[in-house]
């Protein structure tokens, strides 16, 4: 009986270890989930905040410097930007590109539709991205930021291109770019044919008598966008316009960034070229409102109006001294307009 009872209590206090033990396992697995899930939270708002600011994370030994600094130059990159599509076709030859974004090929909004044909198309997605195999992924401020991050904590190394405000941002850009690749020459080249142009722009192809025709007859502009927005100063069409000649009345007005501007304001500032980029002329609120609206026609009868195609504005790129030289053009024969209008006047 006495050993009976000792063999009922030797099994109660082993059956009492075993759940303790089990407990403890449990409570050990919690903590080191809980764990795990705060240091990816914390992972997580770290890489949106960079994002935020335009800039991405890399993790260390995936330094800038250290992508082109290896002996072998990346040779399956994808690009999951329409932007960084542009940049990259300009640096290295198709054989380099593993995949472009689905916009590449597409006449009507990319300046490099011509070489993207026949090269992979994906999707940003962490999937389709991983059954190309990159050992390089450029993509922007605005792409998938689910695959930024996954990628920026992975072996593949990643570059992240802010938007840019200005020629110096897109000379960076190019210049980055071109070292990640191993094309540093090239990019160099590429970055000094656009400051050729552009001063060219500037002065080159004025002469003297257009140079004080623009200081007497400044060509005032806006450029309108669909729901009334317009940019601003610390835009890139801000940029362009200025290279152009032209005065940024939304810059006039203190408008920094995309701001918008009523009918009441645009006809109160009369401005003498109205811009639109080709992919907003379609735009319904834009065609009746900035072309065709009643109010625009009876108090500016004699505005002009540009269209600037969209792929010279979708990104910075070369193509965007193309849009410099356009509204340059239009500037140029609107200064030389007002000027004989005001002998005529006078006479």
């Amino acid at each position: 009986m006495k050993q009976s009872t000792r063999s009922v209590t030797g099994h109660v206090q082993r059956t009492g270890f075993g759940v303790f033990h089990c407990l403890w396992c449990v409570v050990r697995w919690l903590l080191f989930g809980l764990v795990a899930v705060c240091f990816f939270i914390f992972v997580t708002i770290e890489s949106v905040l960079a994002l935020e600011k335009g800039e991405a994370p890399i993790p260390e030994g995936k330094s800038q410097g250290s992508l082109s600094g290896e002996d072998v130059s990346p040779q399956r990159i994808v690009s999951i930007n329409l932007c960084t599509d542009e940049l990259l076709l300009r640096l290295v030859e198709p054989g380099r590109v593993a995949a472009l974004t689905r916009f590449s090929d597409n006449a009507d909004v990319s300046t490099v539709w011509e070489v993207a044909q026949g090269i992979r198309k994906t999707e940003p997605d962490i999937e389709s991205i991983l059954a190309c195999g990159p050992d390089l992924l450029l993509g922007g401020r605005f792409s998938n930021r689910e695959a930024l991050h996954f990628f920026q904590y992975s072996d593949t190394p990643v570059l992240v291109f802010d938007v840019p405000k200005s020629f110096e941002d897109i000379y960076r850009d190019i210049r980055r770019l071109a070292e990640a690749v191993g094309a540093e020459d090239l990019g160099e080249d590429i970055v000094q044919k656009m400051q050729t142009e552009m001063a060219a722009l500037r002065s080159g192809e004025d002469s003297p008598q257009d140079v004080d025709k623009k200081e007497n007859h400044p060509v005032r502009a806006v450029f309108f966008q669909s729901e009334h927005y317009v940019p601003g100063t610390g835009t890139f069409e801000n940029a362009v316009m200025e290279a152009a000649g032209l005065i940024n009345i939304a810059a006039e007005f203190g408008i920094t960034g995309y701001g918008k501007m009523d009918l009441e304001q645009l006809i109160a500032a009369s401005p003498d070229l109205i811009i639109f980029s080709g992919e907003q002329k379609k735009s319904r609120t834009v065609r009746g409102e900035g072309l065709n609206h009643p109010a625009i026609k009876k108090a500016l009868p004699d505005v002009k109006t540009v269209i600037i195609p969209t792929m010279y504005l979708n990104c910075g790129s070369p193509a965007s001294v193309k849009a410099v030289r356009l509204l340059a053009d239009v500037s140029r024969k609107l200064v030389s307009r007002t000027q004989e209008s005001s002998s005529r006047t006078l006479i």
